[in-house]
């Protein structure tokens, strides 16, 4: 504790940036492990759960208690309709993706989010459409064709449903942090109130789609192992990082490991070979979101550093 206090604000920056990016990596893994015993809406009632739990126990410490009592009616509904989109439509489609897919395939195809967020922000916040957005969205779409086909560009997508879900699925957390975008201060309490209301809904879903079928501790810890890290707790320590540094380009940059450093876990955990199309493709869709970020789209900058 003594050291930890001898190092300086950018230093506990960079500490807790890769702290969260290391965790963020394992999340793909954790998926399949738990995709492996549950079905998609059965983890996600119960990552849902756990994660509702934990943002409780941390916006309590913050103090935000008093500030979800003291919420408008108008906003407290908003937040709750924020819920419909985040966790229950966008873990719903991205754990179907997974479900379907290769967690190399996956992982990287969710991962062209902040393209998506640019192309949505030029659209919905008229932001300017400059040359260098439309050369990373090229970059972007190659690397997802070169996943998608494993290398065979004109051949058919061997599995195109999943290929769908899992780009849908950047699409539905573009729209759900472009409605964020006026929440900055209160994030924390958005996303408290988003989840916790939205566990009746998921509980419904688990039931329609058959019943929860939970089969021993390693499916039960996995999905309380997404809801805590994938949902809750990291995303504090990314703020937290972003908060204490004074340069958060150099924090968002960092977050560019987290798709390498998952293939990692992917291959020694799951024992997925990962595939030279898949760290080609890889490539590509980060060489197009630096790409944007080095444009300075703003939603690309502002917002990865939320994820």
């Amino acid at each position: 504790m003594h050291l930890f206090g001898l190092v300086n604000d950018q230093g506990k920056a960079y500490l807790f940036a890769l702290t969260a990016v290391a965790i963020w990596s394992t999340v793909a893994t954790a998926f399949k492990i738990a995709l492996g015993y549950l079905d998609p809406y059965t983890l996600l009632f119960i990552a849902t759960c756990a994660s509702s739990l934990s943002l409780l126990i941390v916006v309590s410490l913050n103090g935000g208690i008093s500030r979800v009592r003291n919420l408008p009616p108008l906003r407290l509904l908003k937040f709750c309709i924020l819920g419909t989109l985040n966790p229950v439509l966008y873990y719903v489609v991205l754990f179907n993706a997974y479900d379907l897919l290769k967690a190399q395939e996956a992982q990287p195809l969710n991962y062209t989010w902040p393209m998506i967020m640019g192309l949505l922000s030029i659209v919905f916040l008229k932001e300017r459409l400059r040359a260098l957005n439309i050369a990373a969205l090229f970059l972007g779409f190659a690397g997802v064709m070169v996943i998608s086909t494993k290398g065979f560009l004109f051949s058919d997508v061997p599995n195109a449903m999943g290929v769908v879900l899992a780009l849908s699925s950047g699409i539905l957390w573009s729209i759900y942090w472009i409605a964020m975008l006026k929440e900055r201060r209160d994030r924390d309490v958005v996303m408290l109130v988003s989840f916790v209301s939205s566990i009746p809904i998921l509980a419904v879903i688990a039931l329609i789609a058959g019943g929860p079928t939970i089969t021993g501790i390693i499916p039960i810890g996995a999905a309380i192992y997404v809801g805590i890290f994938e949902m809750g707790v990291t995303f504090f320590l990314w703020m937290r990082a972003l908060t204490l540094s004074s340069n958060t380009t150099r924090i968002t940059s960092l977050i560019y490991l987290g798709p390498f450093l998952s293939l990692v876990f992917i291959n020694l955990i799951l024992g997925e070979k990962i595939l030279l199309t898949t760290l080609a493709g890889l490539v590509l869709i980060t060489a197009g979101i630096a790409l944007h970020s080095w444009a300075r789209v703003p939603p690309s900058m502002k917002v990865k550093a939320d994820r």
